[in-house]
């Protein structure tokens, strides 16, 4: 069950009191939070019950951080009071935590208010618990006081004989006896048999000088054993003789008692320590000795009490070299300014092994010259928290990079959606111009230029589509070997000569679900940005694995899941890549290319491939000459695997493409599409005027006859209006108005059976996968589309009619 934390927030913003809040509950605790902007609110907060911490701005319009812990002060309340500014200049930090707040985080860092919040907490309770002790201990201290004060002590006057010559009243009472049955007696009280020996050699020892001895015994009185503390000396004659003996005592088993319980506290003190990994010492400056509790022992990796010596010792053998200057510094910082500050540093254990520790200074004491003496203080192991930290920050760091390819793709794929509508008006239009032209007109060649480039356009656009994973693909399961043999078919006739290709994968690989387009999109691209790297002359190493990806690489990756994958690895030798590119690397249009020499698409199409097919894809390169050299990995049975592996600069692409347990179907030989056209009628539903003309126009002109519509619902009218008549809807899937659903959904309550293509430049794969499956519509053509690629997809749905 998570803590529960009271907090006041000093904070204007209810925003930022918000996100604080959030933080916090980050960190692991359930908050329940006020919000106070002056400071009569503040004090009414404080006098409403039990708070655990204070979060305060540090500049409010009627209040301010200095205000609010100077009335906490007032307060006596020890109550952890730290600063969250997003303006705090560091002298005024550092003049607020002197004034007695206990840590400030920036508003802009505020990752670091969650193990801030932990850590004044631990030491707010370990102040609460010390502060107890102390107060458990005084008062303790004050009932033994008072009650060795009020205990009249014990006299007794002996002769050497021992005999009786006088008792006091509170003997007699002690042991239960008068006076005259003590004086008429040779009573003698009974000693614990374990105190016997040592009283017996006390008494013989006051014959002889020095005459006078401080001992302990248990008696046996009318309260049962009891302990007594007596200070005895011998009564001299003038010649020297001993001739009696007095004794003064009292009772001391209260005393004794406190004494165990106080042993056995500090039994308990050592166990607590060791339960919270909190360590302590102490350093007496004036003898140059430093004293450590047993769980700093287990802390330092040392056995308890196996360490002893000078804090020069501890540096010489404890800390780590590079951490040791620091340290002698603040020591000298210490005895010089008497300023103590809390300190982190490294150590290294007696195997080597190195951790981290964090040290508070507790208590300072000076001598009569007003010198340092003597200075208390905890140490904390934090080396699991330090890892902690690490890795949160590179978790951190994958995150931001995904939300911001994620973005970049959204602003990609509208983009990629208005320039689809205009590509389609421009192609189709050039199309119904290059119609109306004889063969020999000299127009055509300006047309021809012109529709050259609108196709260069939309290709960038496919492009966008791609990376943004909007590009409609049908993924089906496919052999993953079958599909990188018909792939590297084509590769060959794009890539030179002087470039050696090398496979290095299992014939057992699994099948993936994939499009074979997505395929020739991810191998086309690495392969074109290999060959540019590598200046067209050089090895391209092609790599596919069985792998089982554990929670150890998703630890590390947090993009990744676990789970069965084909692990698909492209390796170059060109001269590798700086960091700074690798930032960038998958970002559209972002290139190290000359001007002209390429758009920056490719890296972000195979990036949008590969999340579109469910997997991820990283990139891993350093500066320098590429070199490959055989090396040994194990596949997903544990068996041991030679291939040919990067060892040094270059770049590797590293796929991980889900598992599909279905049979492979796919067939990598292409088929002639079906250029057949006939007549019949064609609804056109379109909201964009220009791309509603052109298709009108391409579609009467090749013999159909053409309705239009603007929207769903003037569809619908139209619909409605031609019962029969229509023999296919050309369905626009982005317009104002009814959704696409339900404008599918009104075509299907008029008619069940009319075909319905889909046509869009910006959609949703998944959208337009489930309608296909669910035969609610029958086809989908994705613009910018040409005339051929128009008739014959309208052909073909019409003849299932």
């Amino acid at each position: 069950m998570k803590p529960s934390l009271r907090i006041i927030i000093i904070e204007d913003s209810p925003d930022d009191a918000l996100l604080i809040v959030r933080e916090v509950e980050h960190a692991g605790y359930v908050v329940q939070a006020q919000r106070v902007q002056t400071a009569e609110e503040l004090r009414d907060a404080l006098a409403q019950g039990t708070w655990d911490l204070v979060l305060a701005d540090y500049s409010l319009p009627h209040f301010s951080a200095t205000e609010g812990l100077a009335i906490l002060k007032e307060t006596g309340l020890d109550v952890p009071f730290i600063i969250v500014s997003g303006k705090i200049g560091e002298e005024m930090a550092v003049q607020l935590m002197k004034d007695g707040a206990t840590d400030y985080v920036m508003k802009d860092r505020l990752s670091r208010l969650g193990p801030a919040v932990q850590r004044e907490l631990r030491e707010a309770d370990e102040r609460r618990r010390k502060r107890d002790a102390e107060q458990a201990l005084a008062e303790s201290e004050k009932r033994y006081r008072l009650l060795v004060e009020s205990q009249t002590d014990l006299i007794v006057r002996t002769d050497p004989e021992e005999q009786l010559l006088y008792a006091s009243p509170t003997y007699c009472a002690l042991f239960g006896k008068t006076p005259q049955e003590l004086m008429n007696s040779s009573y003698q009280p009974l000693v614990h048999p374990d105190d016997l020996p040592s009283v017996e050699h006390t008494v013989v020892d006051l014959f002889h000088p020095p005459p006078s001895y401080h001992y302990e015994e248990r008696a046996m009185t009318v309260g049962g054993w009891r302990w007594i503390e007596w200070t005895a000396h011998a009564e001299l004659d003038t010649q020297g003789t001993v001739v009696a003996i007095v004794g003064s005592g009292r009772d001391i088993t209260d005393r004794k008692q406190m004494e165990e319980k106080l042993r056995m506290s500090e039994a308990d003190l050592q166990q607590a320590q060791a339960v919270a990994h909190v360590g302590s010492w102490r350093w007496d400056i004036a003898h140059d000795e430093f004293v450590w509790s047993d769980e700093m022992c287990r802390i330092f990796g040392v056995a308890p009490h196996a360490f002893t010596g000078s804090v020069q010792d501890v540096i010489a053998r404890a800390i780590h070299p590079d951490d040791r200057a620091r340290i002698e510094e603040s020591n000298r910082a210490i005895i010089k300014d008497h300023n103590p500050q809390p300190l982190e540093y490294r150590i290294v254990w007696p195997d080597g092994s190195v951790h981290t520790v964090w040290v508070k200074p507790g208590e300072m004491t000076l001598d009569d010259k007003g010198h340092v003496s003597s200075l208390t203080g905890v140490v904390l192991d934090i080396t699991d928290r330090k890892r902690a930290e690490a890795e949160r920050g590179t978790m951190q760091a994958q995150l931001l990079q995904s939300q911001k390819m994620e973005a970049i793709g959204q602003l990609a794929g509208g983009v990629a959606h208005d320039f689809n509508n205009m590509l389609t008006g421009i192609l189709g239009n050039i199309a119904l111009m290059r119609s109306t032209l004889p063969p020999a007109d000299p127009l055509l060649e300006n047309l021809n230029a012109a529709e050259t480039s609108a196709r260069q356009a939309a290709d960038l656009t496919k492009g966008l589509l791609a990376f943004s994973r909007r590009a409609v693909v049908l993924p089906v399961p496919i052999n993953l070997t079958a599909a990188l043999d018909a792939t590297l078919a084509l590769l060959k006739q794009s890539l030179p000569a002087t470039m050696n290709i090398v496979r290095d994968y299992e014939q057992t690989a699994w099948n993936v679900l994939l499009d074979q387009s997505q395929m020739t999109q991810i191998m086309l691209n690495l392969a074109v940005n290999a060959r540019d790297a590598m200046k067209g002359k050089g090895t391209l190493t092609i790599r596919a694995r069985n792998v089982t990806v554990d929670t150890s690489y998703v630890h590390e990756h947090s993009y990744a899941r676990t789970g069965e994958f084909v692990h698909l690895s492209v390796t170059d030798t060109g001269p590798g890549m700086s960091s700074e590119i690798m930032q960038h690397l998958f970002e559209p249009f972002y290139t190290t290319k000359p001007v002209g020499s390429g758009t920056g698409l490719g890296l972000s199409i195979v990036y949008g491939a590969v999340k579109q097919a469910g997997g991820w894809i990283t990139a891993g390169s350093t500066e320098g000459v590429g070199k490959n050299t055989p090396r040994i990995e194990r596949t997903s049975s544990g068996e041991p695997t030679p291939h040919i592996g990067q060892t040094c600069s270059g770049a590797t692409f590293d796929i991980y493409l889900p598992r599909c347990l279905e049979e492979s179907t796919q067939s990598f030989t292409p088929s002639p599409p079906s250029v057949d056209v006939r007549g019949g009628t064609v609804l056109v539903v379109e909201d964009e005027p220009i791309v509603r003309g052109v298709a009108q126009a391409l579609l009467s002109r090749s013999g159909y006859t053409v309705l239009t519509a603007p929207d769903g619902a003037s569809a619908l009218n139209v619909l409605r209006e031609n019962p029969v008549g229509i023999g296919l809807i050309l369905l626009d899937m982005t317009m104002p108005g009814m959704t696409n659903g339900e404008v599918v959904q009104a075509i299907r309550a008029l008619d069940p059976t009319v075909p319905i293509l889909l046509n869009s430049g910006y959609t949703s794969n998944g959208t337009v996968k489930k309608m296909l499956e669910e035969d609610s519509v029958q086809g989908f053509l994705g613009k910018p589309y040409d005339l051929d690629q128009l008739l014959n997809t309208v052909d073909q749905l019409m003849k299932r009619t």
